[in-house]
């Protein structure tokens, strides 16, 4: 009898680990997702800002350009 019970414990334990198996992948891969958005939001300010700089340093190279035009003339 206590045979009986025994194995029907382990059986229990056996189809609620699959359950939790899944359910723990399941977070794993949400998190994963989240992980690799927040990577994708860094990335895209970082190259946001880079063109910002790179515009701002296009701007002050045309302003000194049209200075200089005006002063030769």
């Amino acid at each position: 009898m206590e045979d009986i019970i025994a194995d029907v414990d382990v059986e229990m334990v056996d189809s609620g680990s699959e359950s939790e198996d899944e359910e723990i992948k399941g977070k794993l891969l949400v998190e994963k997702k989240k992980i690799e958005e927040v990577e994708e939001r860094k990335k895209a300010r970082e190259s946001k800002k880079i063109a910002k700089e790179a515009q701002s340093q296009k701007d002050k190279e045309r302003v000194k350009r049209k200075k200089e035009d005006i002063e030769s003339v």
